[in-house]
């Protein structure tokens, strides 16, 4: 289970040799996030913790995402429609 989106963000370049920062630059990428593990309370409040990547990244990241769940289906597949949702 997972989505890819493209997204606008800012990129930073580092010469960690050098100790040296770029600038930063907009870039647009396709972003693919996958959801890992969730859990819900009584309330209906989950949080839902996401695998993201771009391609050919050397490290990929980790979000965590709060929502209210409406369904009663796949927590996960849940999770993945309400994040998509709010990024696009």
């Amino acid at each position: 289970m997972s989505f890819t989106i493209s997204r606008e963000l800012v990129k930073r370049d580092f010469y960690p040799a050098l100790g040296v920062e770029m600038p930063d630059e907009k870039v647009t990428k396709e972003v693919t996030y996958s959801a890992i593990s969730a859990s819900v309370d009584s309330e209906n409040s989950a949080v839902a913790q996401f695998k993201v990547a771009i391609d050919g990244c050397f490290i990929t990241g980790y979000k965590e995402y709060s929502f209210t769940r409406t369904g009663t289906g796949d927590l996960l597949e849940e999770a993945e429609a309400s994040l998509k949702s709010s990024l696009e």
